[in-house]
């Protein structure tokens, strides 16, 4: 695979993960969020055993997983994506695409805070970037942020510290399909039982579902992540960060298309800043993480566009 060809798998990636989240808006008319999440995990999860298959065959041997550490990686990806799913739920696809990518910029200081991993100077203005976009794409206050917009920021921490997280367990057990698998199907099973025990469900809204669930599932969770990970095998980290990050401007587009939905003039400029700083972190990302001596994964800003396989 050349680089071009790599390059391109991730723009199909970031488009799938930009329809993914306008299917997550317009699924929540058939299922609840919970039963979304976890039909989207199991066939996620489907996807990407081919992939498991061929990573058994070529890893040689390699430690046994932690499985106490892979079961907080999973309870953590449950929370993030169950947030993000929820946030669709009181907030526009084009809101919720860039808040959730601000990941990008919250992760190094996660990652400062739990591993004392100290970022460059270039974040200092990706933060105050951040903290202005999101202020306007608001609506010009913090206080006028609708609560999707709030639980969007808080899926964005999430991912944040799972992502530190999933780093070290990744780089601990070389099995990154395994982990990805494992969290999966845990994620699913937990919240597809929460769902169908509390959330109303039936045929009918399954059928009515169905194509939002082969967005979200197959494309979006799935093959995105299997795109992702021959992808970043051919580029560097930087590059595919950036070409990931326009997943939050194929949601925009989406949810203009599908939906009908329009930013004003000042939520358009608050949007631009949070691409802005997306964009700013990679010019000095943080260095690799370190376990036991080893790089643990690689660029954070480009592991953090890992939350939406």
């Amino acid at each position: 695979m050349s680089t071009l060809h790599a390059n391109l798998l991730l723009l199909l990636s970031a488009i799938f993960w930009g329809a993914g989240n306008v299917a997550q808006k317009s699924v929540l008319e058939d299922l609840g969020p919970l039963t979304t999440i976890g039909l989207r995990c199991l066939i996620g999860a489907l996807v990407i055993a081919p992939l498991l298959w061929r990573e058994s065959g070529h890893a040689g041997t390699v430690p046994r997983a932690p499985w106490p550490r892979v079961l907080i990686a999973a309870i953590l990806f449950a929370a993030a994506i169950g947030s993000q799913q929820f946030a669709f739920g009181g907030t526009s696809v084009t809101n919720g695409s860039f808040l959730i990518t601000t990941t990008t910029v919250i992760t190094p200081l996660v990652a400062w805070f739990l591993l004392r991993e100290r970022p460059g100077l270039i974040l200092l203005p990706t933060i105050a970037l951040t903290l202005l976009g999101v202020c306007l794409l608001g609506g010009g206050a913090f206080s006028a942020l609708a609560w999707g917009d709030l639980c969007a920021l808080g899926s964005a921490l999430i991912y944040s510290i799972w992502i530190v997280h999933l780093g070290r367990l990744v780089a601990a057990t070389r099995r990154p399909g395994a982990i990805t698998l494992a969290q999966f199907v845990l994620a699913g099973a937990l919240a597809l039982a929460l769902g169908l025990a509390i959330e109303p469900f039936d045929l009918a809204r399954l059928l009515g579902a169905w194509p939002e669930l082969v967005v979200l599932g197959v494309f979006a969770t799935g093959l995105a992540y299997v795109f992702q990970a021959l992808a970043q095998q051919r580029t560097s980290a930087s590059i595919a960060a950036v070409i990931m990050s326009a997943e939050c401007v194929f949601g925009a587009i989406g949810g203009h298309i599908v939906l009908g939905e329009r930013l004003s003039l000042m939520g358009a400029t608050g949007a631009a800043l949070i691409l802005a700083a997306v964009l700013l972190v990679q010019v000095n990302p943080m260095p690799a993480w370190r376990v036991n001596g080893r790089p643990a994964i690689g660029a954070i800003p480009a592991t953090a566009h890992a939350k939406r396989m």
